[in-house]
C-alpha cells in the first residue's frame, strides 16, 4: 500500500483536481491522508464531501502550523509500506503510482519526474532530474556536490514531493520534517533519509505535475516574528555535509560546502533585507547576527572564492561581522532587484 500524504492551507481552488488525479489512478492500493492545517476558506468542506464518498481519504485536522508539522502527523499516521507526500495545489499524472511501483524493484526511494504546468493547465516545461535507473553511492555524492554548487539547476533532492520512500526506513529510523523551518525542510529530510538508503532508482516516468502559480511569489519573504525561521538552509547543508561524510569519506567536498553556504547566506540576508523597516529593524539585525556568527560560515568564508558576477562586498561585511553595513547593503540590493517593500 502507498500512503500518500497531502497538507491542506486554504487550497480550495486547487484541491478537487488534486484528490481527484489521486482517486482515479489505476493502482488502488493507497490511503490518502490530507491534514488541514486550519484553512480558513472551503477546503475543509471539500475534503469532508470527498472522505463520504471515497473511504481511502482520510481527514485529519490541526490549527495552523505549517506544512512540515502536518506531514509529521501523517506520517504519525501512515500503514502504507510506501510515503509519497503531494501539495494541494498539484496533481498526479494518470497511471503515475502503477509506474512508481512496477519499477521500485523494492527500492528505497523511487523518483519520479514531474512537469510544470501553467494555470490554464498548458506545461511549461518537464524536469529530468538525473538520468534514469539505479544511482549508486556514487551517483548520489555526485548529486549532493551537485546541488550544493548550483541548488537552483540540480533539483534531484530539492523537493520531498514526487517520489516514494520506504516506510520502515522513515519509521525505524524516526525521520521527521524539522518543524522549526520554514524553508528547505525537504532538502534536508532527502539527505537525513539517503543517509539510511540501500538503493535508489530514478523513474524515467512523468509522475508528478507542479502548479506555476501566480498569486504568490517565494522571491522575498515576510519576516513575521521570527526570521531566523528564513534561514533553513544552513540546516539542509549541514545535512547534505553530513551525508557525503558518511557515503564518501574520502571526498572533499569543502569547497562545494563553502559556496553553497556563503551564497545562500548572501541570497537570503537580501531576501529578509528587503522588508527592513523600523518596525523590524531590530529583530533583523538580531537575526543576522546570529547568522554571522554560525560556525560553518565562519569556517565557510574563509574558503569561499568570489566568482565573476556575484557580489565581493556583501561576503567580505559577513567576514568582517559588520552587521549594520551589511543590513543596509543587503536592503539597498533587495530594494534594486525586487522594488522598495513598505
Amino acid at each position: 500500500m502507498i500512503s500518500i500524504i497531502i497538507p491542506v492551507f486554504n487550497a480550495d481552488h486547487y484541491l478537487e483536481a488534486c484528490l481527484n488525479s489521486v482517486l482515479s489512478q489505476d493502482f488502488k492500493n493507497i490511503e490518502i491522508i490530507a491534514i488541514d492545517d486550519g484553512s480558513t476558506d472551503e477546503s475543509q468542506k471539500i475534503l469532508t464531501d470527498v472522505a463520504s464518498r471515497d473511504p481511502r481519504l482520510i481527514v485529519l485536522q490541526q490549527e495552523n502550523a505549517g506544512p512540515s508539522v502536518a506531514r509529521n502527523r501523517g506520517l504519525d499516521q501512515a500503514k502504507g509500506d510506501y510515503i509519497f507526500f503531494l501539495d494541494a495545489d498539484d496533481t498526479l499524472a494518470p497511471g503515475s503510482l502503477a509506474n512508481l511501483n512496477a519499477e521500485s524493484s523494492d527500492a528505497d526511494l523511487i523518483i519520479g519526474r514531474f512537469q510544470k504546468l501553467d494555470l490554464d493547465g498548458n506545461t511549461i516545461s518537464g524536469f529530468e532530474p538525473c538520468s534514469a535507473g539505479q544511482k549508486s553511492t556514487d551517483d548520489l555524492v555526485s548529486l549532493a556536490r551537485a546541488y550544493l554548487v548550483a541548488p537552483n539547476r540540480h533539483l534531484t533532492f530539492a523537493y520531498a514531493w514526487g517520489r516514494l520512500f520506504k516506510a520502515t526506513l522513515i519509521k525505524a529510523n524516526h525521520l521527521r520534517f524539522d518543524e522549526s523551518m520554514r524553508s528547505y525542510e525537504d532538502v534536508k529530510f532527502n539527505f537525513e533519509f539517503l543517509g539510511h538508503c540501500r538503493s535508489v532508482y530514478v523513474s524515467d516516468t512523468p509522475t508528478y505535475r507542479f502548479l506555476v502559480r501566480t498569486d504568490h511569489s517565494s522571491l522575498t519573504f515576510e519576516i513575521g516574528n521570527d526570521p531566523a525561521r528564513l534561514l533553513g538552509y544552513n540546516h539542509a547543508i549541514r545535512s547534505i555535509e553530513g551525508f557525503i561524510r558518511q557515503a564518501s569519506p574520502q571526498t572533499d567536498a569543502s569547497a562545494e560546502i563553502a559556496r553553497a553556504m556563503v551564497s545562500l547566506s548572501v541570497i537570503q540576508s537580501i531576501r529578509i533585507c528587503v522588508n527592513l523597516n523600523w518596525h523590524n529593524f531590530g529583530t533583523i539585525y538580531t537575526t543576522l547576527k546570529q547568522l554571522l556568527a554560525d560556525s560553518l560560515l565562519r569556517q565557510s568564508l574563509r574558503l569561499y572564492q568570489v566568482e565573476p558576477g556575484h557580489s565581493r562586498l556583501i561576503p567580505f561585511l559577513m567576514k568582517r561581522g559588520w552587521v549594520l553595513p551589511l543590513m543596509l547593503t543587503c536592503a539597498r540590493r533587495g530594494w534594486q532587484r525586487y522594488g522598495k517593500k513598505t
